[in-house]
């Protein structure tokens, strides 16, 4: 793939998927809401609201950001398309990249406490979450290959 081929996919994945983190956020603070909201619903946390001021400008803060999580998460996937890449380096850098831009937003959207455990414990969710969801990639992935080489195999 080359350059220009690469920086418009991403730039493509992007803007189409900033409603799908918009909408995941919205479902998130929905749960979160029948956690925590004791029949109230919480879009966006409370500690955000403070510092913002209101919770219609931290709830429109949250909604952008989660658009970005989306995105970054769409976007940064074409470092999978770069053939002359390990799957190894492919994986790191994307989980790095992304881990690095959720755990700002969820830092500065007051997802976690502002101190170390609390972030370390959303980074081992993160993480978990990440390697979860990459297995399961690969597993599809691979029946999908192994699927085509069947198909290849029948026609020789």
């Amino acid at each position: 793939m080359n350059k220009s081929y690469l920086k418009n996919e991403a730039l493509k994945r992007f803007i189409c998927y900033f409603p799908v983190g918009v909408f995941i956020g919205h479902i998130i603070s929905i749960i979160f809401s029948f956690i925590y909201g004791n029949g109230y619903y919480l879009p966006c946390s409370p500690s955000l609201v403070n510092k913002i001021g209101n919770e219609i400008n931290a709830f429109t803060l949250q909604t952008i950001l989660c658009g970005v999580i989306g995105s970054s998460f769409a976007s940064l996937s074409v470092i999978f398309e770069i053939g002359k890449w390990s799957l190894l380096k492919q994986t790191i850098i994307y989980f790095v990249t992304n881990s690095i831009i959720t755990m700002f937003i969820a830092y500065n959207l007051y997802w976690v406490e502002h101190n170390v455990n609390s972030i370390l414990a959303y980074f081992l969710i993160f993480t978990i979450f990440f390697v979860i969801f990459w297995i399961i990639q690969y597993l599809i992935f691979k029946n999908n290959i192994n699927k085509m080489n069947k198909i290849i195999k029948t026609y020789r």
